[in-house]
């Protein structure tokens, strides 16, 4: 008489009775199938990791450093398949632990400053525009904050900005005059704020009245500008006239 193959078999672990495809395949045991659950078998690991952590980690190095090259293959080989869940996950990791990732990432930079700069080096050579294209977003979502921090960096490392402002303009002359030369057409063009309020300023030093450079009221501004405008248009007229 033939007796049929179960398909079900108990876990001693949790004490379930569970399918065949719930246990993974052992050939030295009963059906060729591992004693304990899948289930089982990751919570053991897990909680035997909690108890001897010291071990797992040095055992974990040693492992590494045997099998350098596999793992590194089978990382990039996992990550190029699941791209955009590694992404999902990464990012709701980040958000979940905003503080604890910018600790970590404070610590790593500290201890392999040379690392990080040659790696920052080598990515920006590789990908030029992207980085300016970047750059440029988070500068205009983050005006405010940019202007904030870069005077507050000023405010506390004066010594340091003068020394280096110094050394750029020694470096750079020639490059500076052609930067602010280019700087000044493109203000009277465009008769920026700063432009207006200088024109301003040479009436009220010439006349010697008493009001600051930073106290210039906006009306007064926009009044200049469009008197400027206005000259513009009539000089305009009067050359084609000619």
């Amino acid at each position: 008489m033939c007796l049929e193959k179960p398909k079900n078999k108990k876990c001693p672990k949790c004490r379930k009775v569970k399918p065949f495809s719930d246990f993974s395949k052992d050939r030295t045991h009963k059906y060729g199938l591992s004693q304990i659950c899948k289930e089982c078998k990751k919570v053991y690991p897990k909680k035997w990791r909690e108890v001897n952590l010291d071990k797992a980690r040095k055992w974990g190095k040693v492992y590494y450093a045997k099998n350098k090259e596999q793992i590194r293959k089978q990382a990039k080989e996992y990550r190029d398949k699941n791209k955009e869940q590694i992404r999902k996950q990464t990012k709701e990791y980040r958000d979940k632990n905003k503080k604890r990732v910018k600790e970590w990432a404070k610590e790593y930079r500290d201890k392999n400053k040379k690392r990080v700069k040659e790696y920052g080096k080598e990515y920006r050579d590789k990908n030029k525009e992207r980085v300016k294209e970047y750059g440029k977003e988070y500068r205009d979502k983050n005006k405010e904050q940019i202007r904030k921090q870069a005077k507050e960096y000023r405010d506390k490392n004066k010594k340091r900005v003068k020394k280096y402002k110094k050394e750029w303009e020694t470096r750079n002359f020639g490059k500076r005059k052609l930067y602010w030369k280019a700087h000044r057409v493109k203000s009277k063009r465009l008769l920026t704020d700063l432009y207006v309020k200088r024109l301003i300023y040479n009436t009220i030093w010439y006349y010697k009245l008493d009001l600051k450079f930073s106290e210039i009221p906006p009306i007064l501004i926009d009044l200049r500008r469009q008197k400027q405008l206005m000259k513009r248009y009539l000089n305009e007229q009067t050359n084609n006239n000619s």
